[in-house]
């Protein structure tokens, strides 16, 4: 009796560990199926797939100068647009895209900011 009881108990065990290996083997599976497969579906989506084409979106902080504690100026580039944008903790405001578009001289005095004309 002893050695039927192991017997179902090994044989239940048995199957519980291919139950999980099957398990997790579909799950390896589906997950390399879809590293593969999500990449190219955003590429035909238009979307971009990669680090590098985000990173293409990202601001560039161009300028910034604190109005108060916790308010902020920042010029920044986005798309080869310039804009000026006001910030405080809970809100970051467009407040226009400067003319141009192209960045403005660098002054050499250093109490003159880069973009003073702009500010004016």
């Amino acid at each position: 009796m002893l050695t039927s009881e192991l017997h179902n108990q090994f044989t239940s065990m048995s199957y519980l560990l291919r139950v999980f290996g099957t398990l997790a083997g579909l799950l390896l599976a589906f997950y390399g199926i879809a590293k593969w497969l999500i990449p190219r579906w955003m590429h035909l989506q238009g979307m971009p797939s990669s680090r590098k084409q985000v990173g293409l979106l990202q601001p560039k902080v161009l300028f910034k100068t604190a109005l108060a504690p916790g308010r902020d100026l920042h010029v920044i580039e986005v798309q080869n647009k310039i804009l000026l944008v006001g910030s405080t903790p809970q809100h970051i405001s467009l407040l226009t895209q400067l003319d141009d578009g192209s960045k403005p001289e660098v002054t050499t005095t250093p109490t003159e900011t880069v973009y003073q004309k702009y500010l004016d």
